[in-house]
């Protein structure tokens, strides 16, 4: 789940916390449930800034739930102006299979407010839902990625950029590297905050391909020389005792 702040400083860290709270008692919920939080968020998350006295705040997000682990089946929801992209492997390169629609007032064809950006958000939680939040039901493919991501990410990229990462990382996808495209995001001049989560349905080993595993034949050297390492540091120990108790006999005769 991704949750990104309306409104600056306390306000959008107040609402995005709530949200991400709320959303995240669901487990493998039904699109009516999900809306049904959703509009129990945005009146709580109202209610908490307006008893706090600091004004109007929202947020907007992003979340997956897993509904059949064997099939890989997920609900993904939106609201505003965070995304959900599913990424596909072609060959040697990667393209977006599919990306949510942005909920923002020229996408949904609604005037701005004045001094608005028509590409703001045109439905956040915490200020009134405008209408429903998008869903979709998705079926990853073994290999496939799924990304959730704030604005902060995704503009950051022009969609060729993206799927420059996504084929220079390595499969299976390494810990760290959302972190890493994260940083680069930033690096590119990103003015928002940047999130993104990275979900992978795994391949056979079978299917790996070899010029894309470095980080899984790293690992498994890494712990190959970690036992080889462990033995030597036991045959050592082991040698070091039996000289003392050598030693010892020599010196009680």
């Amino acid at each position: 789940m991704v949750a990104d702040g309306v409104g600056g400083g306390a306000l959008g860290e107040v609402a995005s916390a709530m949200l991400v709270s709320q959303l995240g008692q669901l487990q493998a919920p039904d699109a009516d449930r999900v809306q049904q939080a959703l509009k129990e968020a945005d009146q709580a998350i109202a209610l908490r800034l307006q008893q706090e006295g600091q004004g109007p705040g929202a947020a907007v997000c992003a979340a997956v739930w897993l509904i059949d682990a064997q099939t890989s089946s997920w609900l993904a929801m939106m609201v505003g102006d965070c995304k959900v992209m599913v990424a596909a492997r072609q060959g040697d390169t990667w393209q977006l299979r599919w990306a949510s629609p942005n909920q923002s007032y020229a996408q949904c064809g609604l005037p701005p407010p004045e001094g608005i950006d028509p590409a703001s958000p045109a439905n956040m939680v915490g200020c009134g839902m405008a209408f429903p939040a998008l869903m979709e039901p998705i079926t990853l493919q073994p290999g496939e990625r799924l990304l959730l991501c704030s604005d902060g990410f995704y503009n950051a990229f022009s969609d060729d950029a993206l799927c420059a990462l996504l084929s220079e990382a390595t499969v299976p996808l390494a810990p760290q590297m959302a972190q890493h495209w994260a940083e680069q995001a930033q690096q590119q001049g990103a003015h928002d905050d940047v999130t993104v989560l990275v979900v992978e349905r795994a391949l056979r080993s079978a299917d790996i391909p070899p010029e894309h595993s470095l980080w899984a034949r790293r690992s498994t050297r890494v712990g190959l020389f970690a036992i080889a390492l462990l033995v030597v540091t036991l045959l050592a120990v082991g040698a070091l005792a039996g000289l003392a108790s050598a030693l010892a006999l020599w010196a009680g005769r």
